[in-house]
């Protein structure tokens, strides 16, 4: 069964209490050999953004009941209002801090691979995104 949202979507600005920057991977043109090698990565956007646990979604379901294995198994469902020209090509950042914090923790940035995209109700006013977090 796929994830339905007990929370209406006019509710759920309540839980977009993350501040998200969408990232965008960027490449330059070397000069000496002409070949493209990875840029600084440039900021699309920041939101403020819902962060939630994922369930057994479609995208698990599909594989399973496929015979397939399952590869991309998305960890994190994140909502925001629709921002223009988000796409699985970027990637989402983050800054988390360990709860309780003390002064001395550090701010960890997480980084989330988007997986998919859905637009929901296809009004241009809500987006969610299945990601899995990034590892490095």
């Amino acid at each position: 069964m796929e994830r339905l949202s007990p929370i209406p979507d006019f509710a759920r600005v309540g839980l977009m209490s993350k501040r998200v920057r969408i990232m965008e991977d960027t490449q330059t043109l070397d000069p000496l050999t002409g070949g493209l090698v990875p840029g600084p990565p440039a900021l699309l956007a920041e939101v403020f953004a819902a962060i939630e646990p994922a369930m057994l979604s479609r995208l698990q379901k599909e594989a399973v009941e496929g015979g397939g294995a399952i590869t991309n198994v998305e960890s994190l469902h994140v909502s925001f209002w629709f921002v223009e020209g988000v796409t699985v090509n970027h990637y989402l950042e983050y800054d988390y801090v360990t709860y309780p914090q003390r002064p001395t923790d550090p701010v960890l940035t997480r980084r989330l691979d988007i997986l998919e995209k859905r637009q929901v109700y296809e009004d241009f006013r809500l987006i969610e995104l299945l990601c899995k977090e990034r590892v490095s």
